[in-house]
């Protein structure tokens, strides 16, 4: 070989070197982009979801004397406890149910209330909201979303709460999860 064709040779490889770096470098800085708006997108879901339990229904104007509902007891617990009523039915939570038909309708009305003013108004984001009754998520018992047929599957992406477990009075676990579509 010439030296003339080893010097050009010798040129190609290291062109293909550092197009090579080059490559890697800008897929590195996009790929880790990505992965800092997940990490947000997900803290939004399991936030939203420790808001929606922890939320009183007070603060909605739903469940006040003057709509003629009445509660049995002196102070109105969270949300958590009105998801735990309708998965065990206990329809005597309420001594009026503000001419709700049950717990589970109560409920259901207020967690949509809840996300259709966060994360539909301000993110503009479509969402489902699960409970499910037994740790391995088998019987689904309450949904509430914003998607086609209280669908449980995001058209693309979506970010998840994950798993949220939560014990009952009674000691049993009911896992509640909360869906952001992308």
């Amino acid at each position: 070989m010439k030296k003339g064709q080893t010097e050009i040779v010798g040129l190609v490889i290291i062109v293909l070197l550092i197009s090579m770096g080059f490559l890697f470098m800008v897929s590195f800085f996009f790929g880790r982009e990505d992965a800092q708006n997940v990490f947000v997108r997900q803290g939004l879901a399991i936030s939203t979801l420790e808001a929606v339990i922890k939320a009183n229904p007070s603060e909605t104007n739903i469940l006040t004397k003057e709509n003629g509902c009445t509660y049995g007891q002196e102070t109105i617990p969270p949300l958590s406890e009105f998801i735990e009523a309708c998965i065990t039915d206990d329809q005597s939570f309420f001594s009026n149910l503000c001419s709700y038909n049950d717990i589970c309708e109560f409920t259901t009305l207020q967690i949509n209330k809840l996300l259709n003013k966060t994360i539909q108004r301000y993110w503009q984001k479509d969402y489902y909201f699960r409970v499910l009754n037994d740790q391995e998520g088998n019987n689904l018992d309450l949904i509430v979303s914003t998607l086609p047929l209280n669908a449980v599957i995001c058209p693309g992406n979506q970010d998840s709460s994950g798993p949220y477990h939560l014990e009952t009075k009674s000691g049993s676990i009911i896992t509640l999860e909360l869906n952001i579509c992308s």
